[in-house]
């Protein structure tokens, strides 16, 4: 249940409350308390009660005479012929509150489901002027149906003459989406995607990088995971076949590097062995330039 209750931020300020505290005698802080536990007290039983001034000091638990000093700063009225006294402070009760927002929901139910104009419009018209518009529109419907625009004019067709569209030719299906779990790994994986995968990236082992990338993924924070796990997928075993590819051909850019490293006129022959101009052995098989 909600029990917090509105206090104006201004209230030392206030000629009312400066009112109050001169005819109780005492401080802005003491004041405020006084009418702090009024004020809780109104929340709850509302506005207006038929106590008098003291039975509204003794219900509250404030020293006697402050409800009179609040009907006197004008907090609150006292009507002698009813009995009643009715608080006046500016703001609303818990229960105005309350009032005013089941007020305003009945209101936006109201208008969700409320026909609009149109509608109502409809339902007011007598049902013998909705009948002939019906009647109308299906008239004008079945007049229209046998005639097909050709050109500028209307020429009339056989209406049960079968389309000659593709209409009814099968859609091609869209690719289903592939789904990871931090738990369960990849979902929708189908054995057309390993085909696809084994035949554009052959050197991939498919299944090892599947498991690869769900340790990555797991380990990975949310924000740097994949939205579209099938293109992730796709760029990872790219980078899987790059990599097997420059493994492939280590062994020739070894070769290449370590003949940019030779004297001027030495070369490598064919089993890795440097030799010099002459075509004599400068360094053994395998061994750098600082191996001679």
């Amino acid at each position: 249940m909600e029990r917090w209750i509105p206090v104006d931020v201004d209230l030392f300020r206030k000629p009312r409350f400066v009112a109050f505290c001169r005819t109780l005698q005492v401080g802005r802080f003491e004041g405020a308390g006084r009418v702090l536990a009024i004020w809780c007290w109104v929340q709850s039983y509302g506005p207006q009660t038929a106590l008098d001034a003291s039975a509204v000091d003794e219900a509250t638990g404030v020293p006697p005479g402050t409800t009179d000093a609040l009907i006197a700063s004008g907090w609150a009225t006292a009507n002698r012929r009813s009995g009643t006294i009715r608080f006046s402070w500016p703001g609303e009760t818990l229960a105005e509150i309350r009032e005013r927002r089941s007020a305003s929901a009945r209101r936006a139910a109201s208008a969700r489901w409320h026909p609009d104009e149109q509608a109502d419009a409809d339902a007011m018209r007598p049902h013998s002027d909705c009948n002939a518009k019906s009647k109308s529109k299906s008239k004008t419907k079945t007049e229209n149906q046998g005639l097909e625009p050709s050109g500028s004019s209307l020429v009339p067709v056989d209406v049960e003459t079968p389309s000659t569209g593709t209409a009814n030719e099968p859609k091609a299906s869209r690719t289903s989406p592939i789904e990871w779990h931090p738990e369960t790994g990849f979902a929708g994986v189908t054995d057309a995607d390993r085909r696809a995968w084994a035949a554009a990236y052959p050197a991939v082992d498919v299944d090892a990088e599947l498991a690869r990338a769900h340790a990555w993924l797991a380990a990975e924070s949310p924000s740097g995971r994949w939205r579209n796990v099938r293109a992730g997928l796709r760029r990872w075993m790219a980078r899987g076949q790059a990599y097997a590819d420059r493994r492939s051909s280590g062994p020739e850019l070894t070769k290449r590097n370590a003949e940019r490293t030779l004297p001027l006129g030495c070369w490598i022959d064919a089993d890795g062995v440097a030799r010099t101009a002459s075509g004599a052995r400068m360094y053994r098989p395998g061994m750098t330039g600082d191996d001679r």
